[in-house]
């Protein structure tokens, strides 16, 4: 895929929670984007809708990109999203040379899990997926952290 539908795709496993976990007050909805590829025929693509949830106030996020040169394709990518009022934590990362891994985590109290044990619960999921390049998952858990630590340094208030 296209850098543009890989990014899509990685927002969009990046930010909605499963429905019937989650009640939003609204959405924002994008319906019938075509990026409009030359000659691809019927193969160009579409994406024909992406619903993007109201976040809670004190929802929190991070993003992190590990590429060697600026505008190179990354290494490692990692999102992060912590909402603490419906105690809900989702983790993508990206750049696995397949589909992102993520991960969906139910917090226990209102209280965000320290970045060591969100690193492990991450490193397992990746190792169950098959992804298991030792180099290659440091370089991502190394981008994991990186996203933790901008999620924690903000304030959504």
């Amino acid at each position: 895929p296209s850098p543009v539908m890989h990014l899509l795709r990685c927002l969009a496993a990046a930010l909605p929670l499963p429905a019937a976990a989650v009640a939003y007050d609204s959405v924002v909805t994008f319906n019938e984007v075509h990026y409009n590829p030359a000659g691809t025929g019927e193969d160009g693509e579409w994406i024909e809708s992406v619903r993007l949830p109201l976040l809670s106030a004190d929802s929190r996020w991070g993003y992190s990109k590990i590429c060697r040169k600026t505008g190179e394709f990354a290494h490692a990518m990692a999102a992060v999203r912590i909402d603490l009022e419906h105690r809900r934590l989702r983790m993508v990362l990206g750049a696995t040379e397949s589909a992102p891994v993520v991960v969906d985590h139910e917090m226990s109290s209102s209280s965000v899990p320290e970045p060591g044990d969100l690193t492990a619960i991450a490193l397992e999921k990746l190792e169950s997926k098959g992804i298991s390049d030792p180099i290659d998952n440091r370089i991502r858990i190394a981008a994991l952290g990186r996203a933790i630590e901008k999620c924690q340094q903000r304030n959504c208030a």
